[in-house]
């Protein structure tokens, strides 16, 4: 897994152009990139408007740009974050599936 998957993968959860703030906020928790302890939900979101200041979808440049401010801030390793990212990846992508599969469904009724 490498950044550029993590971002599209986050992209494809919030249905947009960019990976939503609220999308990114909720998977970093789920797999402990925000721990409470080293990056803080404090930490990640004066991370995240420093790069987008009203919190629009961050494009691929500041997606890297955050992970790069979380890994100095925390003192923390990216490729940490990319492996405890991997663990939420399946996950992620079959809620993007079924949504996908629901909005079909409603689209044929």
């Amino acid at each position: 897994m490498n950044l550029e998957e993590m971002y599209q993968t986050l992209r494809g959860a919030s249905g947009e152009e960019g990976a939503k703030f609220d999308v990114v906020q909720k998977w970093f928790t789920q797999c402990n990139i925000i721990d409470g302890k080293y990056v803080t939900d404090s930490l990640f979101t004066c991370s995240y408007q420093r790069l987008c200041p009203n919190n629009e979808p961050l494009s691929l440049t500041k997606f890297i740009q955050l992970l790069g401010i979380l890994a100095k801030e925390s003192k923390r390793d990216v490729k940490m974050f990319e492996e405890r990212f991997r663990t939420v990846h399946k996950q992620i992508v079959d809620e993007i599936l079924k949504s996908r599969s629901e909005e079909k469904q409603t689209q044929t009724n």
